[in-house]
């Protein structure tokens, strides 16, 4: 009663490897199987485990017992049949290429990692209704939309192209959101209100970026940011703004952010605007900043520490208060 099959660099050519129904986990790595692998008996097995396997231009059947699935370095050129996967789980794809084939997901899925894959087919995810966390690095899922469910709670792309833009409207449990080297075009980013942090790093949006609705906004991260020529407008719950690499040419709006903390800026040019500061803010950190419409920091009481390093303020009195506990300026000038 065969049960476990753990297999390392091994090759049985073009030989199709036929497994027993009592077979309950496969692990592989490094096998080379042409003639494919059938899993059709395997009733019992629940979670799958292969690393640099090619089993040539196969399908992967799997079966209905299945809950975790890891594949790391697969060629499966026919692609994966997951449609009777009811009760799978788990899906890591790491450097996979399933070619031109679609990923057909079943409801039951609560997480999903693709890491180096090809399914230029699209990912459909509209059914996936108690999937909970998404990460996408290095995907080609072609000229597709990304379609969310509303189940997501967090979202993860690196280096992702999603030229038909990413729709995140019905993601009404989205808390968290981390995109890095990620193109979406001239899309527009409408983001749920749910939403309390967002990290965005290498991001092409010149559609701009909407958090008119983000009442629960906390933490905000840009990083080397193209939003066109839109202006930022940002909600009033915002604790801590960092600003990297980011030309904000339509202004930065503080006016509304009185619970805002925390500011760093680095590299970012705001052009002619004037940065009005709130009376809440605590701690300020400036390096390579240009705001030639000056900085106020009229209405703040509570500054603990400030810091500036290169910065271009305009013709402007640049009034820092007495009461600052920490205070340290470099290179500031008009």
């Amino acid at each position: 009663m065969l049960e476990e099959l753990t297999w390392t660099h091994v090759d049985i050519g073009d030989h199709n490897l036929q497994l027993p129904a009592s077979i309950t986990g496969i692990d592989f790595d490094h096998v080379t199987v042409r003639g494919g692998v059938s899993l059709k008996k395997c009733t019992l097995i629940e979670e799958l485990t292969w690393k640099h396997v090619d089993i040539g231009d196969h399908n992967l059947r799997l079966p209905a017992s299945i809950t975790g699935i890891d594949l790391d370095h697969v060629t499966v050129r026919g692609g994966v049949s997951l449609e009777i996967c009811t009760r799978l789980s788990w899906l890591i794809f790491k450097h996979v290429d399933i070619g031109e084939n679609n990923l057909q997901v079943t409801a039951s899925i609560t997480r999903i990692e693709l890491d180096h894959v090809t399914v230029r087919g699209g990912v459909p995810l509209e059914n996936c209704t108690m999937l909970d966390e998404l990460t996408l690095k290095h995907v080609d899922i072609g000229d597709q939309n990304l379609q969310l469910p509303a189940s997501i709670t967090g979202i993860v792309l690196d280096h992702v192209a999603v030229p038909g833009g990413v729709s995140l409207e019905n993601c009404t449990m989205l808390s968290w959101l981390i995109f890095e080297h990620v193109d979406i075009r001239d899309h527009n980013l409408q983001l749920p209100a749910s939403i309390t942090n967002i990290n965005l790093n290498h991001v092409t949006l010149r559609g701009g970026v909407s958090l008119d609705n983000c009442t629960r906004l906390k933490g905000l991260t840009l990083k080397h940011l193209d939003i066109g020529d839109h202006y930022l407008q940002l909600p009033a719950s915002i604790t801590g703004i960092v600003l990297d690499h980011v030309s904000v040419p339509g202004g930065l709006s503080l006016d509304s952010c009185t619970r805002l903390e925390m500011l760093t800026f680095k590299h970012v040019d705001l052009k002619d605007n004037t940065l009005q500061l709130p009376a809440s803010i605590r701690i300020i950190h400036f390096d390579n900043v240009i705001v030639t419409g000056g900085v106020s920091f009229d209405d703040c009481k509570t500054i603990v520490s400030l810091e500036l390093k290169d910065v271009k303020y305009g013709d402007h009195d640049l009034a820092i208060p007495d009461n600052v506990l920490f205070k340290h300026v470099e290179n500031a000038s008009k």
